[in-house]
């Protein structure tokens, strides 16, 4: 579900822009510096009213200013706007104010690769349960409820253990864990199970590697029961201040021939995994949902040799969603669909 028109004002260098009539294959090129990131951020923005890189909004705010507003109108004609300020955070549906970021989240569904994509394979596991999370959010319409209560349970848990509870006080709490998150760790692996052969499909056209496998890894021993697993670590916790096990500490592993993926495949090999990964999870909600997500690739390209580039822009041209994709050089020698447009010092043309 993309976008037919953007307006952007006051994000970094970008003081006023506006695109109509956009059509599904959008390729934004200019020099460094030049407002292209920008561009991916006020669209990001737009889907998920917050910043691309951190919780800082001033950075983003254009200098001088003291606000910045990114509207535009979906596929379906609904109206989005989203208004940041030091102070304040204004999202708008169809002239109406809302309250809930999921609620315009489900409106714009929305994918990002960027160059530091390849942060998915070198940081903890918090970034890919969050990647995971994505797609549990947009297919599964039971996980959103599940995940809540699981966290009011845990945020409980916790603050008792911090007030060194007794054992009484924790048995609630930890019940209500057991059952929302077994369902949790149920959902994201069938989710997982899903993803993986999709994603296979989606290497063999970008790289010369065998299918990576995708596994779901819970959050706690698997010889234990979640109610087991929490029991048995009451003391450790207690002593820590938090909960060391459960669906909060999953992750999601990415292997090749058994080994984790990181240390087999070189840095721009990783970027186009990811991109495999990220085009799986699209193709998934597609297919539960019926829907197609916005894809958002920054300045991936230019860290591929020609083959690779062509057959990543092979791969995004079929893709049925809208695409959005900057670089500094344009590539010329594709599908005649795509729509060119010049980036200069925050201007945005179509060529």
């Amino acid at each position: 579900m993309g976008l037919s028109r953007l307006q952007i004002s006051h994000v970094r260098n970008l003081t006023d822009v506006t695109l109509s009539d956009l059509p599904r294959l959008n390729q934004f090129v200019g020099a460094n510096g030049s407002g292209k990131t920008s561009l991916i951020e006020a669209v990001y923005l737009l889907g998920r009213a917050k910043t691309l890189r951190s919780n800082q909004i001033r950075p983003v705010i254009q200098r001088g200013e003291q606000s910045l507003t990114v509207f535009g109108i979906n596929e379906t004609g609904s109206a989005l706007g989203v208004e940041r300020s030091t102070a304040t955070t204004r999202i708008r549906i169809d002239q109406q104010d809302v309250r809930s970021r999921s609620e315009l989240v489900s409106r714009l569904p929305l994918l990002l690769i960027t160059p530091e994509s390849h942060r998915l394979f070198e940081l903890g596991p918090k970034l890919r349960r969050q990647f995971l999370d994505w797609a549990m959010f947009h297919v599964e319409p039971a996980f959103h409820g599940v995940w809540q209560t699981y966290q009011k349970a845990l945020k409980q848990r916790n603050a008792l253990l911090r007030s060194l509870a007794g054992d009484t006080q924790l048995q609630p709490w930890e019940d209500l864990m057991v059952e929302s998150g077994e369902a949790l760790s149920e959902l994201r692996d069938v989710v997982v199970r899903q993803l993986d052969p999709m994603m296979g499909r989606v290497t063999a056209e970008l790289l010369e590697l065998d299918p990576p496998e995708l596994r779901y890894l819970p959050g706690w021993d698997q010889k234990q029961s979640l109610g087991e697993a929490l029991l048995q670590g009451r003391d450790r916790d207690r002593a820590r201040g938090y909960t060391g096990v459960g669906p909060h500490r999953a992750d999601l592993a990415i292997q090749l021939a058994d080994q984790p993926a990181r240390d087999v495949v070189s840095r721009g090999q990783q970027k186009l995994l990811i991109a495999a990964l990220c085009l799986a999870q699209a193709g998934l909600f597609a297919k539960k949902r019926g829907q197609r997500s916005m894809l958002l690739v920054d300045d991936l390209a230019a860290e591929l040799d020609a083959e690779r580039r062509k057959a990543f822009f092979s791969v995004l041209t079929r893709y049925p969603g809208q695409v959005f994709i900057t670089g500094t050089v344009a590539m010329t020698d594709i599908d005649p669909e795509w729509k060119l447009f010049h980036v200069e010092h925050g201007d945005i043309a179509a060529i």
